[in-house]
């Protein structure tokens, strides 16, 4: 299960950067900034909302395409 403060896995667009950012973060937000690159990654709340609510029914990994990062318990 997913809490406010779990880590969510993204992988940036623009240099292919995986970095984490905390739910929390991602809920207040509708936009985040790759700390490589700088490129901005937008996204609604409506489509975050249904993504956790997929990982939180086991039906979506958002940890499946990651090639550097491991989610961590």
């Amino acid at each position: 299960m997913y809490e406010d403060n779990s880590a969510w896995p993204i992988r940036c667009a623009g240099c292919l950067n995986e970095f984490t950012q905390s739910i929390r973060v991602l809920r207040a937000k509708n936009a985040i900034h790759c700390p490589e690159c700088g490129c901005l990654h937008t996204y609604t709340s409506e489509a975050f909302e249904d993504a956790l609510a997929r990982a939180n029914r086991n039906e979506f990994d958002p940890w499946g395409k990651m090639l550097r990062l491991r989610r961590r318990p």
